[in-house]
């Protein structure tokens, strides 16, 4: 069997970036799972090894190929005088956005299995021209993707969402039943080729509490989710919902359920984050392409200190050799 080829984007390299990747990599047993090519900045992932005070080492190249064990490409140099980690700038946010189109041309043209992301800054981004909120609209785009969703992985729980990041007042008017229905074949479909569950079971949350009370507590739940779910039941997938959301992530934890469909973002990710706070893994599902990420952000303000943890990293390099696996065998 060939050996997985796993990119790491290292994010904003004034973040925690540069350090977690060096934590996870010297790990004898991280480094058993593929061989790695590292996207980032020389300078800081060095400085990084150096606070380290271990022993990491890693072959410099000057084109985007991978060699046996762990290899770096630095696509820019720094334009500038060099700033201690711990504050972004423009250039922090040209540099990231640069690893990650690169990173994906290369899983596109098939040179990789995957991509794992470091965390990057949304501010940096935009002052360096990126007008993305994030990592997975940049993916959609350059993908060609319109199926992107955002799903989390850790505690026990998988949970995507039917919407991401946006104001509550406006969740509401963004559920609708070819979105959740689109959604969860996403879901369904990933699930299945991914992750190897061959008959994937779906809970999908209600909007309110108590699943609406039988549109007592909101209509959502009466007009628009069920509506949805009988659709998915009708196309004959392991879908069940609308469910109250207090209730189901117990449920997934006793094994009802292989994954769940959250409404918005803290309805979701806050059991999740409370159970894996550490360890959580951002997958990015309906891309052609695989791509899971850290859960966590920058760190700015333990950057460079040695604090950060690489559980998350490793846990998302993990998953991502697991979901390639059963990727090639579809």
């Amino acid at each position: 069997m060939p050996e997985n080829k796993m990119i790491i984007t290292m994010g904003d390299p004034l973040g925690v970036g540069p350090e977690i990747i060096v934590k996870a990599l010297n790990k004898l047993s991280v480094r058993r799972l593929a061989s790695f090519l590292i996207i980032g900045n020389a300078y800081y992932l060095d400085k990084a090894i150096a606070n380290s005070g271990k022993k990491f080492s890693y072959k410099q190249v000057d084109t985007p190929e991978f060699s046996k064990g762990i290899t770096l490409y630095e696509p820019l140099k720094w334009n500038g005088i060099l700033t201690a980690p711990g504050k972004w700038t423009k250039e922090s946010g040209r540099q990231s956005l640069e690893y990650v189109k690169l990173a994906t041309e290369l899983c596109i043209a098939k040179k990789a299995d995957a991509i794992v992301t470091c965390p990057i800054c949304k501010a940096a981004w935009k002052a360096a021209g990126g007008n993305w909120p994030g990592h997975t609209e940049l993916l959609a785009e350059l993908t060609g993707s319109d199926d992107e969703v955002m799903m989390l992985a850790g505690g026990g729980l998988r949970v995507a969402l039917a919407t991401i990041h946006e104001p509550l007042v406006k969740v509401s008017k963004l559920i609708t039943r070819e979105r959740i229905r689109h959604t969860a074949k996403i879901i369904l479909k990933d699930l299945k080729n991914r992750f190897g569950i061959k008959t994937p079971r779906l809970a999908i949350l209600g909007l309110n509490p108590h699943a609406g009370e039988e549109g007592t507590i909101g209509r959502e739940e009466v007009e628009i989710i069920q509506p949805a779910v009988k659709d998915l039941q009708r196309a004959k997938n392991a879908v069940t919902g609308p469910l109250p959301a207090d209730t189901s992530f117990h449920r997934m934890l006793q094994g009802d359920f292989d994954a769940i469909l959250a409404m918005y973002h803290d309805q979701g990710l806050g059991p999740l984050k409370t159970l894996a706070f550490d360890s959580g893994v951002n997958i990015t599902l309906g891309l052609p392409i695989i791509r899971t990420s850290v859960d966590h952000g920058t760190a700015f303000d333990i950057a460079g200190k040695g604090f950060g943890k690489e559980d998350s990293l490793i846990q998302a390099i993990i998953t991502a050799v697991e979901m390639s696996a059963n990727n090639s065998k579809n």
